[in-house]
């Protein structure tokens, strides 16, 4: 869920975001990378030269301590070499030095530059009597009971192993409140044992040589029970052998182990620090000498390092930041626009404009171009699809290649759209041609059955009637009827098909108009016609002369009925290849913008139209002009 919610979240963040996030990651992780390596490198460098600075002040204080132990060691020995030749007397059955219970006043024992290394020394007889205190008439550190206690602890040593020189560490027994330290032998010669307190002042010096430790490096001796030997630089009002020490230098010092180099533990502080840890090398002692320092003092060279490269890495991840958002900027600001650019052309906007963004060869650069171009190649189309749609089927337009196929479509279209119109245009003017003229015909055969028939046999009443012998006033009224009829079925007729279009042509069918118009509705009418002498009569002459009769007829009744016109002009001018007829009139006109098509209107323009003529309609104030101008050759 968690997951599915995290991808959902990447998917909807925009480009920009994403590529700003993807190079500043990199950008950071490079940088951690690099930055925690050398990191790494430097700590390691730092912690190895530590650990040889370390092992380097553990060695030499380690050689200085047994070499301070192995010094006693000699003391004592030169020291058991002078007594073991002095001459001795029995008294009761004890060897003993003389009969003073003394020792030879030139004897190192008494040497003033090695007296202050032991702080006190003991020598007992074969039983555990004290015989002889060095330096006083009795111990400073421990009780009789303690030092017969200890003797025979020494016996048993002395049995088991057959030293007759080693050294016993006593802290924390027999009351003893800080570190002590015995060094014990027995003379050869006799059976005298003595017990040599050792000074651990000189211990201490040795320890608190702080060369090469800095502020916070400490060495300590630990015994094998785990607490301190030697006095604590950080607990200095602590004595030694209360400061318990149960760290992992400790533990692998008495267990045989050794801690890898450069080990960083805790301390008996708890506090992290890089440690060494070695054994004294001394016969009959179990003690460590542990060398430290802490981690902080330690690293802080390199903690100062750590910050400078937190700064640099904070510095370039800024720098970054911007250099990430120029160039994410210049990768999606062209992106933005085309995603504008083809949404406006998914919505059909094909002409909008749009500048370009980004100026580079680069592939954002070449894939705007491609989309800018694709966009003017859709405009230009979409343009002439628009001008096909509004019936401009000589719009110019070229396929952007052969490969074009929509382009290709176009043109195949507008081809077939041609042809289709032409065939459209021809049927349907032969359908109303053929309407019309089966209207004209059907004119002509009923004005001809009209004028034939009926007239014929109106005019043969009529003559009866002149031959019948009746009143001649009836005679006379039912005369005047019948001519009446027979006037009257003459006009009809003539507005059927009038006989004098067929028979004379244009000019006088249109004389004959205006004459009757002018008879009928008492408006003048003024018609001029200028006629040219054809070489070849057109082939439609008919179609063209009904149909300029028949446009005649029916402005001539729209003007009457409704533009209250006082004055109608009729123009008709023949031509080389046209006929030019324009009806004019100074009635009140009409709004063309708003005028509603009639039916009389729209037979004049169908008329037009089957005679291939142009039927054009001006109107105003001062009165409608209607024109027409046919072509006699195609």
């Amino acid at each position: 869920m968690s997951a599915h919610f995290n991808i959902s979240f990447l998917k909807k963040l925009p480009i920009s975001t994403k590529l700003s996030i993807s190079y500043l990651l990199i950008g950071i992780v490079t940088l951690l990378t690099v930055s925690s390596i050398l990191y790494y490198i430097f700590k390691k460098t730092i912690i190895e030269k530590t650990t040889n600075q370390l092992i380097a002040v553990n060695v030499i204080k380690k050689k200085s301590i047994e070499d301070f132990l192995l010094g006693v060691v000699r003391d004592i020995r030169d020291d058991e070499f002078e007594l073991n030749n002095f001459p001795v007397q029995i008294i009761g059955g004890l060897h003993i030095l003389d009969e003073n219970y003394s020792i030879n006043s030139n004897d190192s024992l008494y040497n003033s530059s090695m007296l202050s290394v032991y702080e006190d020394i003991v020598f007992m007889d074969s039983v555990g009597n004290i015989i002889k205190y060095a330096h006083s008439d009795k111990s400073k550190y421990l009780a009789d009971t303690a030092i017969k206690d200890l003797f025979h602890k020494f016996k048993e040593n002395h049995a088991a192993t057959g030293n007759e020189l080693f050294f016993s560490d006593i802290t924390n027994q027999y009351g003893v409140k800080h570190p002590q330290l015995l060094c014990v032998f027995k003379l050869k010669r006799a059976a005298v044992w003595g017990i040599y307190f050792i000074n651990h002042a000189y211990i201490n010096d040795i320890i608190e040589i702080r060369s090469g430790m800095g502020a916070t490096g400490e060495s300590y001796l630990v015994g094998n029970d785990l607490y301190m030997r030697s006095e604590s630089r950080f607990y200095e009002d602590t004595l030694p052998s209360k400061i318990k020490v149960n760290t992992a230098a400790t533990q692998h010092a008495f267990s045989g182990k050794t801690l890898a180099e450069g080990s960083i533990i805790n301390d008996y502080r708890d506090v992290p620090v890089i440690s060494v840890q070695s054994k004294i090398d001394i016969p009959g002692m179990d003690w460590a000498l542990i060398s430290e320092i802490d981690v902080s003092e330690a690293m802080a060279s390199v903690n100062v390092i750590r910050n400078y490269m937190i700064g640099i890495a904070v510095l370039v991840s800024l720098v970054l930041m911007v250099v990430t958002l120029v160039l994410v900027k210049q990768i999606v600001d062209p992106i933005n626009n085309l995603t504008r650019l083809i949404d406006t052309i998914s919505l059909g906007k094909f002409n909008q404009s749009f500048q370009k963004q980004n100026f580079s060869g680069d592939e954002i650069g070449r894939f705007e171009d491609a989309i800018l171009n694709l966009q003017q190649h859709i405009a230009v189309t979409a343009s002439f699809a628009d001008e096909i749609g509004k019936g401009n089927l000589s719009a110019d337009y070229r396929a952007v290649s052969p490969d074009d196929t929509l382009g290709n479509a176009l043109l195949k279209m507008r081809v077939d759209l041609i042809e289709s119109k032409i065939k459209e245009k021809l049927l349907t003017k032969q359908k109303t041609s053929a309407l019309i003229e089966g209207q004209e015909k059907e004119r002509e055969r009923l004005a001809r059955e009209l004028h034939d028939g009926l007239g014929q046999m109106l005019t043969a009443i009529r003559l009866r009637i002149g031959l019948l012998k009746e009143d001649q006033q009836n005679k006379k009224d039912i005369q005047l009827i019948i001519d009446d009829t027979i006037a009257e079925l003459r006009r009809i007729s003539n507005n059927v098909m009038p006989a004098v279009l067929i028979d004379f042509g244009l000019a006088a069918g249109l004389k004959t108009l205006v004459e009757y118009s002018i008879k009928l509705y008492h408006i003048p009418i003024v018609l001029t016609y200028d006629s040219y002498a054809f070489e070849k009569k057109p082939k439609n002459v008919f179609d063209i002369n009904v149909s300029l009769y028949r446009i005649a007829q029916e402005a001539i009744n729209n003007a009457i009925k409704y533009a209250n016109t006082s004055e109608i002009r009729i123009s008709l001018v023949e031509k080389a290849d046209s006929i030019e007829m324009v009806i004019s009139d100074n009635g009140i006109g009409f709004d063309l913008k708003n005028k509603v098509e009639g039916k009389g209107i729209g037979n004049m323009g169908e008329r037009a139209r089957l005679i291939d003529g142009n039927f054009t309609i001006k109107s105003g104030k001062t009165g409608t002009t209607v024109t027409i101008t046919v072509p006699l050759y195609f």
